[in-house]
């Protein structure tokens, strides 16, 4: 298994995994007076381009293809079907059914699981109980929308989408949204679902795209209460995050640029190990 630096996406095998597409969330978007062009071909193209650059031949989507739960239209159905035809081209397209994917076999063709196994590895949404969980080495879930709020004493605040990482048997993985404009949930405040029961939260690894590693969950929580007692309730720096890490960041960012102005690639199992390496080019 190998993550995609820069993107949130995993490659198992010959299989690239993704979560939160929300394919029609540009209509809420526009009902809350957002307006945006059609999301879904660019989705596709951006897919298209990763599945080629990680040599893969199938596309997991596990969980939310789709954004309306309940109600779907019309438009929202035909860009689903262009969304899956474009994506069965030259390649496997599968869904592992999220909560927002009700009812989606009846007009998609495309196989549609609850849960779906690669070797030793699962793939499932998250929003669902696990009986046979102990069964396998790994589970890979999406669900949670994982991210980390950072705020300065201004009052500032930029949100980024973060891999969570359970190291116990199994190692749990949540996978971030792939969709950009779908926000993320900050997992100092909890996960979503049942899956997330066997997550013991607080010791979970956190690693941004890039591949940096942020400390576990419970040293930023540490570090977030120091900055509030210290300068106000808004005034969780970057710097601080881990829990003095901020030396080890520097160093490993600073490596990593030397690195790119070398023409070295980031290798990926970073974020298994918990530190950058260089793969060869």
């Amino acid at each position: 298994m190998d993550f995609v630096i820069d993107e949130p996406c995993l490659r198992i095998g010959r299989t690239l995994v993704v979560a939160e597409i929300h394919i029609g969330l540009e209509k809420q978007l526009e009902s809350a007076g957002f307006h945006l062009p059609n999301q879904t071909d660019a989705m596709i193209g951006k897919l298209r381009g990763l599945m080629a650059k990680t040599n893969t031949r199938e596309l997991a989507v596990i969980g939310d293809l789709k954004h309306s739960i309940s109600k779907i239209g019309q438009e929202e159905k035909e860009k689903l079907r262009h969304f899956a035809e474009e994506m069965s081209r030259g390649a496997s397209l599968v869904l592992v059914k999220g909560n927002h994917d009700g009812a989606i076999e009846h007009y998609l063709d495309i196989p549609v699981y609850d849960e779906y196994a690669i070797g030793k590895t699962l793939l499932v949404h998250g929003h669902k109980n696990l009986e046979n969980i102990g069964a396998y080495e790994r589970v890979v879930m999406g669900h949670s929308h994982p991210s980390v709020t950072f705020r300065d004493k201004f009052g500032g605040a930029i949100s980024e989408r973060v891999w969570l990482i359970h190291r116990g048997a199994p190692e749990i993985i949540v996978v971030p949204p792939f969709n950009p404009l779908i926000g993320g949930s900050d997992v100092r405040h909890g996960l979503l679902g049942p899956v997330a029961k066997n997550i013991n939260l607080g010791e979970a690894d956190l690693y941004l795209l890039n591949g940096l590693y942020l400390g576990k969950v419970r040293e930023l929580s540490a570090s977030e209460a120091d900055n509030r007692d210290k300068e106000g309730p808004s005034a969780v720096k970057r710097k601080d995050v881990g829990t003095g890490r901020a030396r080890v960041l520097g160093r490993v960012q600073a490596g990593a640029e030397a690195g790119r102005k070398k023409g070295k690639a980031v290798g990926q199992r970073g974020l298994q190990k918990g530190r950058r390496i260089r793969r060869k080019p």
